[in-house]
């Protein structure tokens, strides 16, 4: 299980790096001016995974895991939807009070962790469970349709191959929506129930955390395709 944990960790890393050594502000594609979202929620998820592995420590060490555990999923989950909503209403021209979604989410995200501290008096699996119902869905949508909404500029450089990456990526993060936001730890509510790590590994035969690491691969495979062939300077 610990391979399971660096594995599903090390493709979120290599996003992190690619965006941080490839990013260029001053871009024809407005998103690129948004990149730093992206290596941010990279490089959070990550740590996130890292710090989930220690998850089994006894209190009071497990506690204060536990808190750090859900803070840096919620936090992650929050750049990637801040980058989705910052793409959508520069691409739709809608209003700047749209960019304030990630944090009215985030509201009732921290309320639901400190009841749930208050109420069991530690931290619990509610802030893991609705950190991806509340944040990590709609930001993985959001980026998806980000970067499907830069296709048909992608279209115009005459490189069929920048619109294959974007289309992968939108494709992979689209899926990882599924995989990280509808998947969750077991609650004793729907669809948590239902929907949870258990019954995908008795579906599936194989761990959660090992099919996000390939989804999370197959999203690190389409940036590397896309920020090699882009002309990020516009020259």
């Amino acid at each position: 299980m610990l391979l399971t944990y660096l594995l599903y960790a090390f493709p979120f890393f290599i996003i992190s790096i690619i965006i941080l050594v490839h990013i260029e502000r001053d871009s024809q594609f407005f998103f690129a001016k948004n990149l730093w979202l992206l290596a941010l929620f990279a490089v959070t998820h990550g740590t996130h995974e890292l710090i989930e592995m220690f998850s089994g420590f006894e209190e009071p060490a497990r506690n204060t895991i536990n808190f750090a555990d859900a803070f840096t999923l919620a936090f992650s989950y929050s750049c990637l939807l801040q980058f989705g909503i910052n793409c959508v209403v520069k691409c739709k021209q809608l209003s700047g009070w749209y960019r304030l979604l990630p944090a009215s989410l985030a509201i009732p995200w921290v309320v639901i962790l400190a009841a749930d501290h208050l109420g069991a008096g530690r931290f619990g699996g509610k802030g893991d469970v609705f950190a991806r119902y509340i944040l990590g869905i709609p930001g993985c949508f959001l980026t998806a349709y980000a970067f499907m909404s830069q296709r048909p500029g992608l279209k115009n450089t005459g490189q069929p191959a920048l619109v294959r990456a974007a289309t992968l990526t939108a494709g992979g993060f689209a899926f990882y929506g599924l995989l990280s936001g509808l998947i969750t730890p077991r609650a004793g509510f729907f669809p948590a129930s239902v929907l949870n790590y258990t019954a995908f590994q008795q579906k599936t035969g194989i761990p959660i955390q090992l099919a996000r690491a390939t989804n999370g691969a197959f999203i690190a495979y389409g940036l590397i395709r896309l920020v090699r062939i882009f002309d990020w300077g516009g020259r």
